[in-house]
């Protein structure tokens, strides 16, 4: 019989929308986009025509059908004229400050991951600002379309240099949290699973409540306290800082945008509300922040300070499955518990707040010379392991009837705001963002 050729169809894959990004990123520390000019001796800090400023627009892209090795994509930006735009307060950077040169700025256009950073070299007089902002276009390889992306604004600003009567101290400068000392957020879980038939749950809450007054420098709401001086005096209130022209804002380290409490930028800063600033840190893996004293628009005082997530780990030694006696042939389900420790000895309670705990068991044959692994199985998060026994793996004959059973711990990830399917926050009845 002879060959028939089918009609054809036509097929393509269909890609999914890049989700894209760009935001401004100081990779200058020792020279910020805010400068301090002093007038008494005509001099700027830092001079950027010894130490410019380096800006880089970060460009992501993120490809959820998983063709992009790299999320940053600065070196696919397009270098064809008109392509690759800084903006200086909403016009094109050549209008504002003219041709690129060694006393303004230059603008990188090499194919690698800084593509498109601005080094500035312009030093803004004290009673200037701009705002800069980047533009930029780039190929979806995937599909051949032209996507432009649009960074956020930065500030360029200079602060005058005024008599040390004014200034600005802080309660510390570097805060360490650590989950596990935490009681608040011991309480917390507790009071949320206590039911008529947990009894436990409500002993716990009692011994823990007392602790509460003892040692809130602890807890995962966390104060920074910030005070104006003038001179050798202290400006206690926010009455005070307002009379004398004074007000604080909160900015993160290299950057001159405002933090707005509980906002998107800026979800664990809680309020500010002189001269207390409450983080959130549950939020904050480590961040770095400045509080800044302003006189009108002019920074006039700042200090830098810290907030780092440190979470103590178990001991490897100590920490096992609490039950390590045989199992009856027949059994339908094999139970377990995890024991995880610190380096005392001493037990972690409820260490599912804190770590991730992952069970698994493996079987292992003795049909050889030499016992061999099977493949772990992998099975519930959690201090508690529940198992049906004939999924492990195990054989109804003494070579075929051992198997491990273990569990990985990990730290759990900051808390991060909850959204719906849209992309909507999620809040309790008081309008509080739910975060997990």
């Amino acid at each position: 019989m002879g060959k028939i050729l089918s009609q054809r169809s036509h097929t393509r894959i269909k890609f999914t929308p890049l989700s894209i990004q760009c935001k401004l990123t100081v990779l200058s520390n020792e020279s910020p986009v805010t400068q301090n000019y002093d007038a008494l001796t005509n001099t700027f800090d830092p001079n950027r025509a010894l130490s410019p400023t380096l800006i880089l627009p970060v460009v992501t892209a993120i490809d959820k059908d998983g063709l992009l090795v790299s999320t940053v994509v600065n070196q696919l930006l397009s270098v064809d004229t008109g392509d690759l735009l800084w903006k200086v307060n909403g016009k094109p950077i050549g209008e504002v400050w003219g041709l690129p040169s060694s006393s303004n700025y230059e603008i990188n256009t090499q194919a690698s991951d800084t593509r498109g950073s601005l080094k500035l070299y312009r030093n803004i007089p004290a009673d200037e600002s701009y705002t800069l902002t980047f533009v930029g276009k780039f190929v979806d390889w995937r599909t051949g379309a032209v996507i432009e992306v649009q960074s956020d604004n930065l500030l360029l600003s200079t602060t005058m240099a005024l008599p040390d009567e004014l200034g600005l101290t802080i309660s510390t400068d570097r805060f360490e949290y650590d989950p596990l000392q935490d009681h608040k957020l011991l309480y917390d879980y507790l009071k949320a699973r206590i039911t008529a038939k947990e009894d436990d749950y409500t002993a716990a809450l009692a011994e823990l409540t007392p602790l509460l007054s003892m040692e809130p420098g602890k807890f995962y709401d966390t104060e920074i306290k910030a005070f104006a001086l003038v001179g050798t005096s202290t400006v206690e209130t926010a009455e005070d800082l307002t009379e004398l022209g004074l007000s604080v804002r909160v900015v993160r380290k290299g950057q001159s945008t405002a933090l707005v409490p509980k906002s998107a930028d800026a979800p664990e800063l809680i309020s500010i509300e002189y001269p207390v600033i409450k983080f959130d840190a549950r939020q904050i893996d480590e961040n770095a922040y400045v509080i800044q004293l302003l006189q009108g628009s002019a920074v006039v005082a700042q200090q830098d300070f810290a907030i780092i997530r440190k979470l103590t780990m178990p001991s490897a030694n100590w920490t096992k499955p609490f039950f390590g006696t045989d199992i009856s042939a027949g059994m339908e389900f094999y139970r377990n518990k995890a024991f995880v420790a610190r380096d005392n000895s001493m037990q972690i309670p409820y260490p599912e707040l804190y770590y991730l705990i992952t069970w698994y068991t493996q079987r292992w044959s003795q049909s050889g010379a030499t016992p061999v692994y099977k493949d772990a199985v992998r099975w519930q998060l959690g201090k508690y392991l529940f198992a049906e026994v004939s999924r492990i793996g195990i054989g109804n004959n003494i070579k075929e009837s051992v198997f491990d059973v273990y569990f990985t711990v990990e730290a759990h990830a900051k808390a991060e705001r909850i959204t719906d399917e849209d992309g909507n926050y999620l809040t309790d009845e008081n309008g509080n963002y739910l975060i997990c």
